[in-house]
């Protein structure tokens, strides 16, 4: 029989066991932990009683470990943030500033990749021409 899946995090592991529901949890569906879960409650908690209670979950099977995503996954992921980083941009809902610290790079960086994609920045000349005479007053002739 297919078991629907469950991914857990450390708190609510940690409270099935706590309560005594974890194994009808365990039982009724695939339960599945990452790898950081796994190291923080048990591997990083020898000695306490819950840890290896989970420990033997493992072992016997009843808890599984996440299995790490292939690079080709990661890299659409990282391509669908980009694209809706990018969109956000294109309806100015965020500035270049915000959007380059979302993806993690630099402004000049943001700028190539949203060009690349046909995105065109969402300043006129001005929002230019205003942020010029901001810095430099104009002088008379």
């Amino acid at each position: 029989m297919q078991h629907m899946k469950i991914l857990m995090d450390a708190d609510c592991l940690i409270k099935l066991t706590k309560s005594n529901l974890k194994e009808v949890i365990c039982y009724n569906f695939s339960v599945i932990i990452p790898k950081l879960v796994k190291e923080e409650i048990v591997d990083n908690a020898k000695g306490h009683p819950d840890a290896a209670v989970i420990q033997k979950n493992l072992e016997r099977k009843l808890i599984t470990l996440q299995k790490p995503h292939s690079p080709a996954i990661r890299k659409l992921i990282r391509i669908g943030f980009e694209t809706y980083v990018g969109n956000l941009y294109r309806q100015g809902k965020v500035t270049l500033r915000e959007a380059a610290r979302l993806l993690g790079i630099n402004q000049i960086e943001a700028m190539n990749l949203f060009l690349d994609s046909g995105i065109k920045g969402n300043l006129d000349a001005s929002d230019v021409l205003t942020s010029l005479e901001r810095f430099v007053p104009r002088t008379p002739r």
